[in-house]
């Protein structure tokens, strides 16, 4: 079914063929039909199946330099089954095209020194987050947040730099995560 132009003039009362025409069309916005652009396999149960949530279970301290992966190994949720936490730990493959957003935060037990948080693309640099000198021991935290295009097939990974080893704060509720979801289809 698909939606089909139809009009009355004030005061008209509608033939059966234009009541059957309403009928049709109602019809259509129930299936998805009769929706200009909608993606139809998105109406089942959820209008966005392409979300996530990963973070770092494991105790893991970090190694000095640039660019290295966090291997996130534990899901609070993957919707649709596209993030690797077992071979390439914490990598998201896009399922669709689309327009996605990102966030991703790491934190260090303590620190003082520079860091630094990334988003890979493909295994390169796409972008880069929060980069902080610290003076006092504290503790570090490094943050991204943004949205991006992808292609179907690409796979995004958080990476970060240190400088110097340190250890990371782990687990469900610590500041080692990644999360992202499907903002719209391209």
């Amino acid at each position: 079914m698909a939606y089909a132009s139809w009009s009355v003039v004030f005061g008209e009362q509608p033939s059966a063929a234009k009541w059957n025409i309403l009928g049709t069309n109602d019809a259509s916005f129930n299936d998805g039909t009769g929706i200009f652009g909608l993606y139809k396999n998105l109406l089942a149960v959820d209008s966005n199946p392409y979300k996530f949530r990963v973070y770092r279970n494991a105790a893991l301290n970090t190694t000095s330099g640039s660019g290295t992966v966090l291997p996130f190994d534990t899901e609070n949720f993957d919707t649709n089954n596209n993030v690797d936490t077992t071979t390439n730990k914490g990598r998201y493959t896009a399922p669709v095209a689309g327009f996605y957003q990102f966030s991703a935060a790491y934190t260090l037990t303590s620190s003082a020194g520079f860091v630094i948080i990334y988003l890979y693309k493909n295994g390169s640099q796409y972008a880069q987050g929060t980069n902080w000198l610290l003076t006092s021991a504290s503790g570090a935290s490094a943050i991204y947040s943004g949205i991006v295009q992808s292609a179907a097939n690409d796979y995004w990974e958080i990476a970060y730099y240190v400088d110097g080893v340190r250890a990371f704060n782990v687990g469900a509720t610590a500041g080692a995560y990644f999360s992202g979801h499907l903002v719209s289809r391209t």
